[in-house]
């Protein structure tokens, strides 16, 4: 009501301005009917008189404590000297009635200015064109109701018309108990704003035995809302005990007293759960506990006790449970690579081994000391021979970051000696084979080549095949085969062949009848010539007798 009220004044102010005489000159000040708190406060002044030939008007300023920035624009055809006690405007042409001659500007404080307040000038001068020496008072005037509104949604006062709230009212604590022996009660809530107004307020409440829950909200001139909650007991022949004999919390110093009912108190961020303890004085009563898993910040905690006759009473435990800390920690304490010893040592970074030719990865193992930092391996697949770099990123919780790095030597390939054979095979006939023997015979028909099959011992062994073309007795087949690393090993077959045998048979046959006829040959010649010396002897010997 009491905003309506002023809004309406406010209005009314606007459209019937106040007159200070009739030919007096009247000036009006026009400011909005509503502003919200900390904003900036526009007026409009305008002239209002009859008096036509106005040369002159001072005015002082009377503002309400809080206002500051006080600045007057003029708007009219004229000089105007100004601060923020008051102008004076000296016009080149007199202002006519219902013309806007300035502006006045002031800034409210965020909080604590008034409800609701009028601008005041006073100490009015003026003077006009035919006596501009001569300055005559006017009567003061103010501006319409401005109506500040602000998120001011406490109560100034609550009262209840039988019992005691407990704790006492304090307008920042919105929930109170109250236990009566009455059947209803009047209740008193006055806001602390008068501006701000009660939704759907019961000043008369009837109650039932057992916690009556009660609530006064309050709406501020800008329309935020707060609850007060009475929880009052109405009384009966049942025991109405609801305090608490004891409250523990494990691992908190709570100083606890029966008649205490808010708390407060901080646990770490590893806390999510409060374990309390909470043991009534009567036994009869019940007791409930919400609230108790915590979310990071502020929390409450509510501890219910009911008494037999359902009364209930609420002991609150702010709980504040702390920001979670993060760590740092951007260590390992276990770094393994299976079947190498790297000694390892969390304060050493830097680690180096050799492998074989065939390794091509590590099996390793990284364990970060905080089980909440996270490890990232690169660098450990497909090794190449020489120096590879294997990186261990460790990054904390907090993102620190610690680097440790395994340098891997691979060693070159080693080249295999193997240059023997796992088998030889000739199609046709049967070889007696072994791998350390080399030398063979072999007796074949005719043939002049043989089809064979030699298998090195190792794959990556080379094997060739010399000498198995136009094959006769006595010819030698080569099979060399030279091993990965360039060693040579020769097998050797030497070749019987039948029917070379029997050429050399007959050959050596006709060799034997030539020499034979030749040598016979020989003698009958031999013969011829001795029988021609002796008839050569005896016609010599006939001639000469």
């Amino acid at each position: 009501m009491k905003k309506v009220y002023g809004v309406l004044c406010g209005v009314f102010l606007v459209l019937l301005p106040f007159s200070i005489r009739a030919k007096d000159p009247f000036l009006e000040v026009s400011c909005p009917v509503e502003i919200e708190e900390g904003k900036e406060l526009s007026c409009d002044v305008i002239y209002r008189g009859d008096v036509e030939d106005v040369h002159q008007i001072q005015v002082d300023y009377q503002f309400p404590e809080g206002l500051s920035g006080i600045q007057f624009e003029n708007v009219s055809e004229g000089t105007v000297q100004a601060d923020d006690t008051g102008f004076e405007i000296v016009f080149q042409t007199a202002p006519v009635v219902d013309e806007k001659i300035g502006k006045i500007t002031v800034s409210l404080p965020e909080k604590g200015n008034p409800s609701s307040f009028r601008l005041r000038f006073q100490n009015v001068k003026y003077s006009v064109t035919s006596d501009i020496d001569t300055l005559k008072s006017a009567d003061d005037f103010v501006s319409n109701v401005v109506v500040v509104l602000n998120h001011n949604n406490d109560l100034e006062s609550l009262e209840i018309s039988s019992g005691t709230l407990s704790p006492a009212f304090q307008s920042d604590i919105i929930e109170y108990n109250a236990s009566v022996a009455v059947d209803k009660i009047e209740i008193t809530a006055i806001p602390m704003d008068e501006n701000a107004t009660l939704i759907d307020f019961q000043k008369e409440v009837a109650l039932s035995y057992g916690q009556n829950d009660i609530k006064i909200v309050v709406e501020s001139s800008l329309k935020d809302r707060k609850t007060y909650i009475i929880h009052v007991t109405r009384l009966s022949n049942k025991s109405s005990n609801n305090q608490l004999a004891s409250m523990s919390i494990t691992g908190v110093e709570l100083g606890f007293q029966k008649n205490q009912y808010v708390y407060q108190i901080r646990v770490p961020y590893e806390t999510t759960e409060l374990a309390i303890k909470a043991v009534p004085e009567d036994s009869k009563a019940t007791v409930e506990i919400t609230g108790k898993q915590l979310q990071v910040g502020d929390n409450t905690v509510v501890v219910k006790v009911t008494a037999e006759d359902g009364s209930s009473l609420t002991y609150a435990i702010y709980v504040r449970r702390e920001e979670r800390v993060l760590s740092s920690v951007a260590t390992l304490k276990e770094l393994t690579a299976k079947e190498y010893n790297l000694n390892f040592n969390t304060h050493q970074y830097d680690y180096s081994l050799t492998v074989s030719n065939e390794v091509t990865h590590l099996d390793l193992t990284a364990v970060p000391t905080d089980s909440k930092a996270k490890v990232t391996i690169t660098g450990n697949e497909n090794f190449i021979v020489g120096q590879n770099v294997i990186s261990i990123l460790v990054v904390a919780e907090d993102n620190t970051e610690q680097r440790y790095t395994i340098t891997v030597t691979k060693e070159a390939e080693k080249l295999s000696d193997d240059n023997s054979l796992a088998g030889l095979q000739i199609q046709g006939y049967s070889l007696p084979f072994q791998s350390d023997t080399l030398n063979y015979r072999l007796k074949i028909g005719a043939i002049d080549v043989l089809s064979i099959t030699a298998i090195p011992s190792d794959e990556k062994a080379t094997v060739e095949i010399l000498g198995n073309k136009k094959l006769r007795d006595g010819s030698r087949i080569r099979i060399q085969v030279t091993s990965e690393s360039g060693k040579v090993r020769t097998y050797q077959i030497t070749i019987e062949k039948e029917e070379g045998k029997a050429v050399f048979f007959l050959i050596a046959v006709a060799i034997i009848l030539v020499l034979a006829g030749v040598i016979i040959w020989l003698v009958i010649r031999k013969r011829k010539l001795e029988v021609k010396e002796v008839e050569d002897y005896y016609d010599e010997k006939n001639r000469k007798e």
